[in-house]
Order: structure tokens, then sequence, then C-alpha cells
């Protein structure tokens, strides 16, 4: 009896370590960063017309650099993979940053095995006292380099070979830019406050709609205000749109914003869609419905359905691609008439 329980035990102690293994491996999301030698800390990367160097102290890399010339130029430190990239979200680090003159901005590039090369401009400003955690996204936003030897449409993670991150320095400049725990990231994005958008709107809308676009403020809060006249007797569409500039749009669950809508007889509701940037719609359903004073609508990113009349060439919303937001109107009214639609408070939540 006393082997059988000890055979159990085994069995089940072998279990249970299997299981803390399957977890301890699922909670490694993340693939550091290295020097040319595997370690910690990055290199200098080869970009020349730069007075720079790279020195490691302790877990943080510092770049310095002197620019003389008014001309534009890279400082940058060059990092390797340690590990396969295949479901990354976004480059990670923690960094700050002192310009003593000039102006720098924070810049990635991705060179890949066959001559690729990827870059990505940053806005993201890096502090002067404390480090700050930046997190660039890999999903969009890379524009292929001039001087790339390959003529891929879009970077091959599996492809990539080396990273550059750096500042792209207007001189005459000189300053210095340390940076520690580099790495890329499985993790999504967890926002924790809504990303608005809604700054400015343009409208596309069928050529027989007459129509007037302002922007307005209602008891202090900037307005979208949408008027429109109709034909009668034939489908028409107005749509005033919205661009989107959020990174890492799969971060968040829908879409908010308030409303009020006069519409006329033949039309249901609101249309609201994601546009992606081939200009796929997505349209939200059930459709938000008029109302004369103001309302407010959350749209879960999984109530947008693919309009019938818009192809898609893997059937499915693309967050990361979301391009505009539209929120106006479709259908026919038995007669001519007119409309209103006032939106404010646009925005995506967590």
């Amino acid at each position: 009896m006393k082997t059988e329980i000890d055979a159990m035990a085994f069995v089940w102690s072998c279990v249970v370590l299997l299981a803390m293994g399957s977890q301890l491996g699922a909670a490694e999301p993340d693939v550091p960063l290295l020097n040319r030698q595997g370690g910690a800390g990055l290199s200098l990367a080869p970009a020349g017309g730069t007075d720079a160097s790279a020195r490691v102290v302790g877990e943080w890399t510092w770049l310095t650099f002197r620019i003389s010339q008014p001309e534009r130029r890279l400082a940058a430190l060059e990092g390797l993979p340690g590990g396969k990239l295949a479901g990354m979200r976004a480059l990670v680090f923690e960094g700050r940053l002192a310009v003593r003159q000039g102006k720098a901005s924070l810049v990635v590039v991705c060179l890949e095995d066959d001559g690729g090369a990827w870059y990505r401009v940053s806005d993201k400003a890096l502090p002067r006292v404390e480090f700050a955690e930046i997190r660039l996204p890999l999903g969009g936003g890379f524009q292929r380099a001039r001087f790339a030897a390959d003529e891929d449409e879009a970077i091959s993670w599996d492809q990539l070979d080396r990273v550059w991150l750096g500042l792209l320095v207007d001189g005459p400049a000189d300053g210095a830019m340390e940076v520690r725990q580099l790495r890329f990231t499985n993790e999504p994005l967890h926002p924790t406050e809504p990303a608005s958008v809604g700054g400015t709107w343009t409208v596309s809308q069928d050529s027989a709609v007459k129509s007037k676009l302002e922007s307005t403020e209602v008891d202090g809060v900037k307005t979208m205000e949408y008027r429109f006249d109709l034909p009668g007797g034939r489908h028409m569409f107005a749509l005033p749109q919205t661009p989107v500039d959020v990174e890492e749009l799969d971060g968040y669950s829908g879409l908010r914003f308030t409303y009020r809508a006069d519409l006329p007889p033949g039309i249901d509701g609101l249309l609201v869609m994601l546009l992606e940037g081939d200009g796929t719609q997505y349209r939200a359903v059930p459709a938000p419905p008029g109302s004369t004073e103001w309302k407010t609508v959350t749209i879960p990113f999984d109530k947008f359905e693919r309009g019938s009349w818009s192809k898609d060439e893997n059937d499915r919303l693309d967050l990361c691609d979301v391009r505009r937001v539209a929120i106006g109107m479709h259908g026919t009214t038995p007669e001519a008439t007119g409309g209103t639609i006032a939106v404010r408070d646009v925005e995506f939540v967590p």
C-alpha cells in the first residue's frame, strides 16, 4: 500500500511541476534587446555624421552626442533581439533625456537580415530627471527607409536582425540619453484613461446632399454640428468623420461619444463606422437611434460589423489599422427633408 501511495504522490508531484512550468513559461512575455556579446546594455549604432559615444554602466546604457552642423543627424544605440519576435506587440524601455541645445525626437529603426530597413519616429517625450517607461508599438506606423535593400511592403519580424534605438537630432545640438530594461513584449496595452479623438472633422457625402459642417461650443464643450438637406426617394449617405491617431487601439474596449440627432423619416439611426486604412468600413449594429436630447452611447468593438458594401481581405476588424471614425447617416427619405447631427466627447474607452 505504501508503495502505491508513494507512486501516486510521485505522479501528482510531476503533474504539479509540469503545470507550474507551463505557467512560468506563459508568464515570460518578453524578449530582451541585447548587445553583440549577448549581454545587457547596447552598443553604438554605426550611424555616420554624428559625434556620439555609448557607455554601459550597471543596468543602463548612456548615449552622448554632439552635432555642430544644422542638418538632421541620427544618434542611436544598437541591440539584437534575444529571441523570436512572433506575437510581440511593442518595444518597451525605461529612459530619460537631457538636451542642452537643439531638438531631438525618439526614433526606432528595424534592420532585417535581407537588407530591409524600417523606421518609426515617436512623439513621446523622455523626461529629464526620473526614468519613465516608454512603449513603442510594433503594429503599423513604420516607414520604409530610403536605404533599404529589399522591396518588401511591410516589416518581416522573423527576419529582424538588429534594432537601432536613438534620436533624430536637429543641430547644432548636444546632450545625452539614458536607457535601461529594453525588451520586446507581447503584453497588450492596459490604458487607464480614455483616448480622445474628434479634434477636426471633414465630411464625405453623396453629391446630391446639401450640408454645412461646423465646429462649435455647447456648454463649453467643443462640438461637431452637421446640418444636411436630402432629396427624397433616393438612397443618400452623409458621413462626418474624424481621424484616429490612437496607438494600440486593440488595448481599448470600445467607442464612446455624446450626441444629439434630429433625423428625418426613413433614417432609423446613426451610421457609426470605424474605417481601416485601406477604406474598409465596419458599422455599429444596432445603429444608435435619433435623439433630440443629449445622449451618451458606448459601443463595444465586437458590435461593429463589416458593411455589406465593403470588402476586406481578412474579413476582420483590424483595430490597429483604424484610421477614422465616422458618425453620420444613410438611407432613403420619402420626400425632400433635412436634419441635424451634433457630436462631442468622442473617445475610445479602456
